[in-house]
This record gives C-alpha cells, sequence and structure tokens, in this order.
C-alpha cells in the first residue's frame, strides 16, 4: 500500500498549483464554512489536515500575513544550498511524537539527522575557556561547592534545579506561586544566578515564569538524555507538508486575511470579517478555531464574543511573551577550518550570546554562521542597530530560497536583510568571542529576524507565576462555545513546534471527536 508520503508526493501539479496559485490569496467573496481556522502556521494547519479528512467537511484556513508556517522559516543564502539559515524554530526532540510522525509520513526519516552542534568554547567575562570544568578558575563567585560540581565536569544548572525539585518534593521548600528568578535568588546567590543563566546562553528560561512548571520545563526539555534532530533543508518543510495534505483534500489557504471582529450569529456559528488588500470582507462559519499567537487576543477580547468575559481576559494574560532574535551571517569561503575549528558553537555573555558554526556548503565552499542567538534583554541591544542601511548587495535576498527551492515571501525578503550597523558589531563580537584577531573574510550578505516583532509577538511563552497550565488549556479549548483556542502558547509543551502540534491534537480529539494523531 503506499504510503501517505508517497500519496502527497505524487498528488501532482494540479494539487501544488491550487496551494501556490493566485487563488488562494486574498479574495472578496464572501464563504460560508462548517469549519473556519484563523492561523496558517504548524496549529492552524495541524487542525486543517485533520478536519479536512472528513468527508462533506467544509474547512477554511485564513492567514493575516503572505506566508504560511508562523515560526518556522527555513533560508538558503545563494550558494549556501546545502546548509539551511533556521531563521526561526530549529531542532526537535526524540521526544515529539506529533512533529516526528509528520516527517516519517509527510517528509522522509532519511532527512532527519543529529543536532551536532557541540560546545566548543566560552568567553565569559573577559576570559576565554574551551571547557569550564578545565579553568583553573571561573570569573564568578560561587561557593566551594558549586565549584566543585563544575571541576568534575556537571552541568550547575542541572544540579540547582534537581536540588530545588527534591526540596520541594520533600516539603521542605515551596514552589507555590513563585517565580524562578525569585525562587534562584532566594535559594543560591546573584554570582550563581548569573553564572548559570550566562553558560546556559538564553536569557528567559531564568525569568520570572512559574516555578513549579518551569522546573518540570527544564527537567523534561533539557535533560541530559534528551537527543535532538535537525530537518535537512529545514523545519519549514513541516508546515508546507501540513498545508500540501489539506488542499490535496480539497481545502484552501487564504493569504492576506487579518481578522478584525468576530460576532455570534443569531441562529449559530459566528461571522469574522477579515481585513485584506482589497477591503474588508465577510463570512460565516458554524464554529472557529483560533490558531493565532497571544499577540492578536487583546485586540479581539473587546469584540462581542469575547466583550466583559474576564476568565478569558485572565486566560490571554497567563503566559508571557518571550522575544528571541538571530543573526546569520553567510560567508563565500569557510575561515574556521584553516583555524582548527569545526561545526559548534560558542556561549558568551556579550550581546551575541550563542554563536553557532552551521557549516560549509557542499558545492561552492560557501560558510553559514549564526553570529548571534539571543532573547531577553539583549534584544533591546540588537534591535536598536537594526535600523539604518543594509548591508551586502541589494539583490542577494531576491536570489534566496525556501526549504524547496521557492522563493522568500515578500515581506519577509523587506524584513531578513540586516543593517550594516548591527553587522559591523555583530561580526566584531564572533571574532571576540572566537579569540581571533587575524584578519579575516568578511560576510557576503546578512538576516536579522526578531520574533518579538508584530504580528508574532513572541518566538515562544512561559506560563506566567501562580498558572495552572491543565485548568487553562482545558479553558482555552472551547472558551465559548462553538469558539476553540489551539497555539504553542497554552500548551504543555511550550517553545516547541511539537507543542502547538500537541494543542491541536488535544483540541481535535476532545473536541471534535477525532482519534488521536499518535
Amino acid at each position: 500500500m503506499p504510503t501517505r508520503r508517497t500519496f502527497l508526493n505524487q498528488a501532482g501539479a494540479a494539487t501544488a498549483f491550487a496551494f501556490a496559485a493566485p487563488a488562494v490569496r486574498a479574495q472578496t467573496r464572501t464563504t460560508d464554512l462548517d469549519i473556519a481556522i484563523v492561523g496558517g502556521g504548524v496549529a492552524g494547519l495541524f487542525c486543517a489536515m485533520r478536519l479536512s479528512e472528513a468527508p462533506n467537511t467544509r474547512v477554511g484556513v485564513f492567514e493575516a500575513t503572505d506566508r504560511i508556517g508562523g515560526r518556522l522559516l527555513s533560508l538558503h543564502f545563494p550558494d549556501l544550498t546545502s546548509q539551511t539559515a533556521e531563521i526561526g524554530g530549529m531542532r526537535l526532540r526524540h521526544t515529539d511524537k506529533h512533529a516526528l510522525k509528520v516527517v516519517d509520513e509527510m517528509i522522509g526519516r532519511e532527512k532527519l539527522q543529529d543536532f551536532a552542534y557541540p560546545i566548543t568554547g566560552y568567553y565569559l567575562r573577559g576570559q576565554h575557556f574551551s571547557k569550564l570544568s578545565e579553568a583553573t578558575s571561573v570569573p564568578y563567585g560561587l561557593s566551594d561547592r558549586e565549584r566543585a560540581v563544575i571541576a568534575r565536569g556537571d552541568d550547575l544548572l542541572t544540579h540547582v534545579i534537581d536540588d530545588l525539585n527534591k526540596r520541594a518534593s520533600e516539603g521542605t521548600l515551596s514552589l507555590k506561586d513563585t517565580g524562578l528568578w525569585e525562587l534562584l535568588l532566594q535559594q543560591r546567590s546573584r554570582e550563581t544566578y548569573d553564572f548559570v543563566r550566562d553558560v546556559l546562553g538564553y536569557n528567559s528560561p531564568l525569568s520570572n515564569w512559574d516555578s513549579k512548571t518551569a522546573i518540570s520545563w527544564f527537567e523534561r526539555d533539557f535533560a541530559y538524555k534528551t537527543k535532538y534532530f535537525k530537518l535537512d533543508h529545514g523545519l519549514e518543510q513541516i508546515p508546507k507538508a501540513l498545508a500540501r495534505a489539506y488542499v490535496s483534500n480539497g481545502g484552501k489557504v487564504h493569504l492576506g486575511h487579518k481578522l478584525v471582529n468576530l460576532r455570534r450569529r443569531p441562529d449559530a456559528g459566528f461571522d469574522l470579517t477579515f481585513q485584506t488588500e482589497a477591503g474588508q470582507t465577510s463570512l460565516s462559519a458554524a464554529r472557529v478555531i483560533l490558531a493565532i499567537p497571544p499577540i492578536a487576543f487583546p485586540s479581539l477580547i473587546n469584540t462581542e464574543v469575547f466583550s466583559g468575559d474576564t476568565r478569558f481576559a485572565r486566560a490571554v494574560k497567563s503566559v508571557h511573551k518571550v522575544p528571541l532574535a538571530k543573526v546569520h551571517l553567510a560567508f563565500d569561503q569557510d575561515w574556521w577550518t584553516p583555524r582548527n575549528l569545526s561545526v559548534g558553537r560558542v556561549i558568551t555573555d556579550l550581546p551575541a550570546r550563542q554563536i553557532y558554526r552551521w557549516g560549509v556548503d557542499d558545492l561552492s565552499g560557501h560558510a553559514l554562521l549564526m553570529a548571534s542567538y539571543h532573547d531577553g534583554e539583549m534584544i533591546e541591544y540588537w534591535e536598536a542597530l537594526s535600523q539604518g542601511s543594509t548591508f551586502g548587495a541589494p539583490d542577494w535576498i531576491d536570489r534566496a530560497t525556501g526549504p524547496d527551492g521557492d522563493p522568500i515571501a515578500p515581506s519577509m525578503r523587506q524584513l531578513l536583510p540586516a543593517s550594516d550597523r548591527l553587522v559591523k558589531e555583530v561580526w566584531s563580537q564572533v571574532r571576540k568571542s572566537h579569540n581571533l584577531s587575524d584578519d579575516l573574510p568578511n560576510p557576503v550578505a546578512a538576516t536579522y529576524q526578531n520574533w518579538g516583532r508584530e504580528p508574532w509577538g513572541a518566538a515562544y511563552h512561559l506560563w506566567g507565576i501562580g498558572a495552572d497550565p491543565k485548568e487553562i488549556i482545558s479553558y482555552m479549548q472551547e472558551p465559548v462555545p462553538g469558539m476553540h483556542i489551539c497555539n504553542e502558547a497554552w500548551s504543555v509543551s511550550q517553545g516547541w513546534t511539537n507543542g502547538a502540534m500537541q494543542s491541536a491534537d488535544s483540541l481535535l480529539v476532545t473536541k471534535f471527536k477525532i482519534d488521536p494523531f499518535v
């Protein structure tokens, strides 16, 4: 029997055209649907694929921007087709059952590769370390016990989290209504906090979000046994595969449709009004799935459907929006191999934070560097440098492609090119972090993307202090009869592509009585 992947790959030129053709873009005609799905990211497209499998079910997907995929965006620089710049999400875990099933059945397990980018060095407080365990003096005011943990090669953050969790399970420490940052400062020194944050490479996971949920999150998502994967040619293949399946079932993706109003119909169902380039258009749907990010909800709270609903307003505010940004630099030659460097990454307390040497193109010899992977307060630093004249040849972005060789969406072609000022500063920090003072080739192209900008509002989300994830997730599945919400923000796996699919699958099983995907 042919596999689902084989069927989708052989669906024919008509299906491919149906997805790419102008017919799926902004339209002004009114359409009545059984289910209107607002949001063309992973959660929305997953719902669309599954719901459209039922015969005689009219499903429509409406996306505010000019592209699908949400916060998954994979780019190939010119002459770097074998190396993928993951502008958004970049890896999967071995526990991501929903995402891995999509890869297996619709993309190909052979495209899954180990995410093998070991830490090859640290640059902290002006000192370089190849391994922290070999440092004669780590420049932080740590206790003797903490230094002993580092000296034997163990991760201090894991040690701290294990200690907090053990004491909480024993009843000697309360996590109730306490933020993680608050808890760490109560139990350890500020120097310890700064060290574990700097070494982690991220600022936001150690911010003041719900400590009970945070500790479970660290144990699950950053456990030493977790195995990570990348997807050859990019994770953006996942939403594109979901969209192809949905279109092959007869569905349409309507791009350039921003939801601006919701209203209950007198009989049953809802009226939705969208803003398009051609003006406003309305349609009716028996049921609505909002697969949109939290930033989009404040404007909807004042609509007739949610007006005066204080519980819904509190649920919207139950998660923190976490901005995260990346800077990618493309080079026309490999500068790290001659200097005895390989693929890998450097962690620094400079605003660049994490620097990944992705790899070298098999044919051209061009090299790809993620020169900065940062979050938290570092966002403000780089955002201030993001304006002004753009770096590199003005047409390189027009020659860049997505994972299937397709052009980059017009909105992203305008947004992604980095500024001269930003590139100059990040390249300086890369050289300093690598302790390289000799002449190096300059980059030839560069991107900068801050996912904290609109329309995304965040790269991922974290539960607020005192939040009850189980109760809130259940409530958001149907806060209003016939109105459903699913996304990564209100999920059991925040911050991951799989969280969006888990949220969508749980909604479909609970409220639409569809068999579980996995």
